[in-house]
Parts: C-alpha cells; structure tokens; sequence
C-alpha cells in the first residue's frame, strides 16, 4: 500500500486501528459443551465459597452488631436513671435562683409552681426514651432474620439518631449528653460497618 500510493511515511497499525470500519470485529461463538464438565465443578466450588464467606462474615458482623446494640441500650438506660436525678436538682437550683432574684418581692407562690411544672413538661424526655428503646428492639430483630433490611436498617438507625439529639437538648445536661456522644458515636460505627459489609458483596 505504502509503495503503491507512493507514500513517505510508514503506515503503523496505530494508524490503520484510526481508520473507521477499516478493521472490524467479529464474535465467534464456540461450543463449550465439551469444557462445560470441567468448569462446573469449579463454578460450584467457587459459589460455595462465596457463600462460606458472605456467611462468616455476616456471623462476624451480627455479633459487633449485637455488641453495639448491648452498648447503646447500656447508655440509654444510664440517662433514664440520671435524668430524674439530674432534673430534680435543676429545678432545686432554679428555685434558689428564683428566690434569691424575688427575695422582698412578692411572689405567687401558685404561679411559680406552674411554671416549674411547665419546664419540667418541656424537658420531659420519656417519649423520646421509648421510642429509641423501640427502635433498638427493631434493630435487634432484623439481625436474627433473613430478609435484606439494609434500608431499613439505615432508616432505624437515623431515627435513633434524631431520638438521643432530642433527649440531650432537652435533658440541658453535661453528663447526659457525654453519654450521647457515645451512643451516636456507637451508631455511626455500625453504620459504616453495614455500608462496608454491603460495597465489599456488591
């Protein structure tokens, strides 16, 4: 070609590969049938293998879990018991405040009970405990079944979440909310653990 056209350059395969439909390509299809008794028992080995591991690892996997729940559950019920401690001391120190601030003024005494029974109303932190506790539960049975809950799990562990952020604005306390920190720092690592578990079976 290069002789006939009386060309200078060379003619490269780059160069020919850049040229359309000059080279193209054509699937061939054999017949594997005569292979296909060798790759058989490979494959199954190799599935079987897949799912040894999926197995192990979600044995290992529901074991932290569980071990993260027990953590979370430990903490939750640690602030149950402080919180009416620690809001019944609030309230002694609110009312010193209040007396020393009032102290030779007039005070209805009726009044001041209502609003330290309002705050205490405000500060109430029973609804959010019982649904954290719930969700907790929920979180735990998904871990003994066989259905995929990924989203579900997420979803439950983002409510969890939104529960313990509530139960430390209202609880205004400084141990309370350390153990918070705790807690959330708990869910975050199962929720990476779970996120890690599913990219490395995708």
């Amino acid at each position: 070609m290069r002789e006939r056209l009386q060309l200078k350059d060379e003619i490269t395969l780059s160069l020919l590969a850049g040229a359309k439909d000059l080279i193209t390509t054509k699937e061939e299809l054999g017949d594997i049938e005569p292979y296909w008794h060798e790759i058989l028992p490979v494959l199954r080995q190799a599935l079987k293998n897949m799912d040894d591991m999926k197995r192990i690892e979600g044995e290992s996997l529901t074991r932290d879990l569980q071990q993260r729940l027990k953590h979370i559950t430990e903490e939750l019920q640690m602030v149950k018991q402080q919180f009416p401690l620690r809001l019944k001391a609030f309230f002694t120190r609110l009312q010193d405040r209040l007396r020393s601030l009032l102290e030779g003024m007039e005070s209805d005494p009726l009044r001041f009970q209502q609003e330290v029974a309002f705050l205490a109303e405000r500060s109430d932190i029973t609804e959010e405990m019982v649904r954290a506790e719930s969700h907790l539960v929920q979180f735990g049975s998904f871990l003994e079944g066989n259905e995929p809950v990924g989203r579900k799990m997420d979803f439950l562990l983002q409510e969890i979440h939104r529960e313990v952020n509530t139960i430390s604005a209202k609880a205004n306390d400084a141990e309370i909310s350390q153990r918070v920190v705790e807690i959330k720092s708990e869910l975050e690592k199962i929720r990476n653990r779970c996120r890690t578990s599913n990219e490395f079976y995708l």
